[in-house]
């Protein structure tokens, strides 16, 4: 997001930078010490960025960039690197399978199936990124071939675009209701294409960080729970015997007394003192 060479920065990205500056924000309040330091810096950079939106010059076309982790031979995308997402295609028409892994193969892997069924072999050969779903098909349609996706552990978590060429609002209701992230008219644009698929894949490598982060802080919260607790027990106990010390022994007695009733026992040894006299606090500790 920071390596444009230009003041004038594209709305898309623009818009993904304020969305990370506000998630950032969130951040903030949740951590300290370095990952504080960098969700701030995060949000100074958002706030002073040079550009205006109105000034923007770009067109659509000057954002499609290869993926930022493709790896490059000889000046090409090497699209057979696994750092590239791959994405499944799934349509009965041949034409929009082989037009959208066209425009998508520029920037990242593609893998097509002619239907729901090839769909889900298809998911078990390899690590898919994202599914590009098609609602219309013959036979099993995208309803059914994303409910059957959703239901198997492995695939549950693997973001969907539907694709379908119905305009009806409700039938657009229906596929985000169904699970979907984002939904494609078809015939599709292919710079919205690649920007949908590419939007969607940074929300969920944002969420991905987010909750790897969540999950860090929690464990060291935790981790500092079990701290805390470790040192009020040395607090309280004695170290010899494990036994609760004396101040600690009279609150928890006191509190005893106060809600309960019943016979008070304490037992002590005569004239121990003379064996810690004669042989030293050591051996009379030993003995005890």
């Amino acid at each position: 997001l920071f390596r444009s060479h230009d003041n004038n920065m594209n709305d898309e990205i623009r818009e993904r930078l304020i969305k990370i500056s506000s998630l950032s924000s969130e951040l903030i309040s949740l951590t300290d010490g370095e990952a504080r330091e960098t969700a701030l810096r995060i949000c100074e950079l958002a706030e002073n960025f040079p550009g205006n939106i109105a000034e923007n010059t770009q067109t659509d076309t000057d954002i499609i960039k290869p993926y930022e982790d493709t790896v490059y031979i000889n000046g090409e995308p090497n699209l057979y690197d696994e750092s590239v997402p791959l994405i499944l295609v799934v349509d009965d028409d041949e034409l929009v399978r082989s037009t959208a892994a066209e425009i998508l193969g520029d920037v990242y892997r593609t893998v097509t199936a002619g239907n729901g069924s090839d769909a889900l072999d298809k998911l078990y050969s390899q690590n898919f990124s994202l599914i590009l779903l098609d609602i219309n098909m013959r036979g099993m349609d995208g309803f059914e071939t994303l409910s059957k996706i959703r239901r198997i552990p492995r695939f549950s978590e693997i973001p969907v675009i539907f694709l379908t060429s119905d305009d009806k609002e409700e039938t657009e209701t229906k596929a985000l209701e169904a699970g979907a992230m984002d939904f494609i008219k078809k015939p599709f644009v292919p710079e919205v294409l690649i920007l949908r698929v590419r939007h969607t894949l940074d929300l969920i490598r944002l969420r991905f960080d987010l909750e790897h982060e969540v999950e860090k802080k929690t464990a060291e919260v935790m981790a500092q729970h079990e701290r805390i607790r470790g040192l009020k027990k040395a607090a309280e106990t004695d170290q010899m015997t494990g036994l609760l010390n004396k101040q600690s022994a009279q609150e928890e007695i006191g509190a005893l007394c106060r809600r309960t009733q019943g016979v008070l026992m304490m037992i002590d040894l005569d004239s121990f003192k003379l064996v810690n006299d004669l042989y030293g606090h050591s051996i009379g500790d030993k003995d005890r």
